[in-house]
């Protein structure tokens, strides 16, 4: 993969990233992986690689809750979740990064 440049950056953030795709304890790992720009979680320099990836892996749990009319579908995996806790999630978002949501 020669054309995707040098990767080995993300090698820290694998265990996070793949921590999201969990439903399980999706909820618990958001808090311990927080995306917004005071965290220390995300560096600076790696914000443009590591956030639209967060975006790709939890907007589609996004939509599929925006989807279920009932509060009661509302679960990922055996957790209920509201669309308002993915909302408040990527609110730690930059105006630039929101974009990429919307």
């Amino acid at each position: 993969m020669s054309h995707c440049g040098d990767l080995t950056f993300m090698d820290k953030y694998h265990e996070k990233l793949s921590s999201l795709i969990e439903v399980k304890w999706l909820k618990y790992h958001m808090r311990h992986f927080p995306i917004d720009l005071h965290s220390q979680e995300i560096w600076p320099d790696d914000r443009k690689h590591v956030i639209p990836i967060i975006i790709r892996l939890l907007l589609p749990k996004l939509l599929n809750l925006i989807a279920k009319k009932n509060p009661e579908e509302r679960r990922i995996g055996s957790q209920a979740i509201s669309p308002g806790v993915l909302f408040s999630y990527f609110a730690g978002l930059s105006e630039e990064e929101m974009a990429m949501v919307w």
